[in-house]
């Protein structure tokens, strides 16, 4: 959120200094025409309700140009990543990007990589997180890991599928821990926490968010997060970091992307007036309300943070032998 709102002052000299136009608008400042924001997920979700924020807070900051978005699914985000980088570069069509455009071209062979786009901005960092029934014998993550190193293999930690983000956080877990998981995949994170609430499974490695309200109703228990700092929404759980566990920050991150070919002129425009929308009291509102957390980076530092995931995310993939 801090983040968000120093991004404001940046955007504004941003704005000042930008009057690139985009290639949809015959010469005109950009924007001159409508933003399309494509959704590599279905509509619904957290990727879905992020870009429908930003839909909903930004035209005033695009020139009152109207801004859509589309879904195209399939593949776990493979069929339209496949298709979002061969757009226009213009700053007209793009791409919402999440943690899977790095981590699919790592588990199989698909027609597209991290470096086919330019990351123009993060919007959302919705951190992995470890839970556990409130009726468990774990009180701490190190009481978890006591088990599981006395019982590999045993703990059941339930995931959103087969080396989806949240199962590959649990790898890097066990990898950091030195022990070892009973991995059990669901259709999404949903079916999961259901799991996790009939007492199918031990853990559940899901997003904070998407236990949120077992949490606060005392149903569930929140043991650690992966991300940089504690959640304000959860303040006395600890970070892996604070932890001892050298765990990065993994989570399902949600941006904005343009194809590899956009100009720096193009982005930095993009960037500044972006830059405002997540800064804005009603994209703030609006994700607040879905109980997603508001996390930028502009260009640069979100271009190195996706760079420092694929050099992660390469070595555990490599050294576990998860590539199909």
């Amino acid at each position: 959120m801090k983040k968000a709102i120093s991004a404001v002052l940046a955007a504004t000299l941003l704005l000042a200094a930008c009057t690139t136009p985009g290639g949809g608008g015959g010469g005109a400042a950009f924007p001159s025409s409508t933003i399309n924001l494509t959704v590599a997920f279905g509509a619904g979700g957290g990727t879905d309700l992020t870009a429908r924020a930003f839909q909903a807070a930004g035209s005033q900051y695009f020139n009152d140009q109207p801004i859509t978005v589309s879904n195209v699914t399939g593949g776990g985000g493979a069929t339209w990543y496949s298709q979002g980088h061969l757009q226009d570069a213009d700053g007209y069509e793009v791409t919402v990007v999440t943690v899977e455009i790095v981590t699919l071209p790592l588990l199989q062979d698909v027609p597209f990589t991290p470096d086919d786009y330019r990351y123009v901005v993060m919007m959302n960092f919705p951190a992995a997180a470890i839970t556990v029934h409130a009726d468990s014998p774990w009180y701490t993550l190190q009481d978890l890991l006591d088990e599981a190193a006395e019982n590999p293999s045993q703990i059941r930690v339930g995931n959103s599928g087969v080396n989806a983000i949240w199962d590959l956080h649990t790898h890097a877990l066990s990898q950091a821990a030195g022990v070892s998981f009973n991995h059990i995949p669901y259709e999404g994170a949903a079916p999961a926490v259901v799991a996790l609430m009939a007492g199918e499974i031990d853990a559940v490695a899901v997003s904070a968010a998407e236990v949120s309200t077992q949490v606060l109703d005392g149903t569930f228990r929140l043991l650690a997060v992966a991300a940089s700092e504690r959640l304000d929404s959860f303040p006395d759980v600890p970070t892996h970091g604070e932890l001892g566990l050298d765990v990065p920050n993994i989570g399902g991150w949600r941006g904005l992307a343009l194809p590899a070919g956009a100009s720096d002129e193009v982005v930095a425009e993009f960037e500044a007036r972006a830059a405002q929308v997540i800064a804005s009291q009603e994209f703030n509102d609006i994700m607040s309300g879905a109980d997603l957390t508001v996390n930028f980076l502009g260009s640069a530092d979100f271009t190195a943070y996706v760079q420092e995931q694929q050099a992660f995310f390469a070595d555990m993939i490599e050294e576990l032998g998860l590539r199909e």
